[in-house]
C-alpha cells in the first residue's frame, strides 16, 4: 500500500513540475527565478548579516518570497555585486526583510534591489525526483 501511495505521490509531482515549465525563465548561479516584463526597482536600506532590508515604491512592494536581486551598478567596489535575496517579511513604510542566498560582503546602503517578479526554484533532475519514491512520505505528511 505504501509503495503504491509513494508511486502517485511522485507521478504527480513529475506532472505538476512538467506543467508548470515557464518559457521566460532565467537560471544563473543555480537558481532559477521568472523574469516578468515589469520589474520593481528600489534600493538597500540595511544590511545584517544575511538579512537585507530594502525600500521600493509604496504600491509596488514585493510579495513574500519573491526573488530580488541586488547589484553593484553604480558603485565602486573591488568586485561587481550580484546577489539574490528572497523577500521574507513586509515591515511597513515600502520596506521588505529579505535574506541574501549568497555571502553579503561588500554590500553598501543605496545599491540597487530589483523585485524579479516571481520565487527563488532550483532545477531539479527527472532522476532525483524519482528518488523520492524510494523515502519515506509518512516523515512529511
Amino acid at each position: 500500500m505504501n509503495r503504491v501511495r509513494q508511486a502517485a505521490i511522485t507521478k504527480e509531482i513529475i506532472e505538476v513540475s512538467a506543467a508548470r515549465r515557464p518559457r521566460n525563465k532565467t537560471v544563473e548561479r543555480g537558481f532559477s527565478f521568472m523574469a516578468t516584463a515589469t520589474e520593481v526597482v528600489g534600493h538597500v536600506v540595511q544590511i545584517a548579516g544575511p538579512a537585507v532590508d530594502c525600500q521600493f515604491p509604496e504600491g509596488q512592494i514585493p510579495e513574500v518570497h519573491t526573488a530580488i536581486r541586488i547589484i553593484s551598478e553604480g558603485f565602486d567596489v573591488p568586485e561587481p555585486i550580484d546577489i539574490v535575496c528572497e523577500a521574507e517579511q513586509h515591515i511597513g513604510e515600502g520596506r521588505v526583510r529579505t535574506i541574501a542566498m549568497q555571502p553579503t560582503e561588500g554590500l553598501v546602503r543605496g545599491m540597487k534591489a530589483i523585485s524579479l517578479g516571481g520565487p527563488i526554484s532550483v532545477p531539479v533532475a527527472r532522476k532525483r525526483l524519482a528518488a523520492c519514491s524510494t523515502c519515506s512520505v509518512s516523515r512529511w505528511t
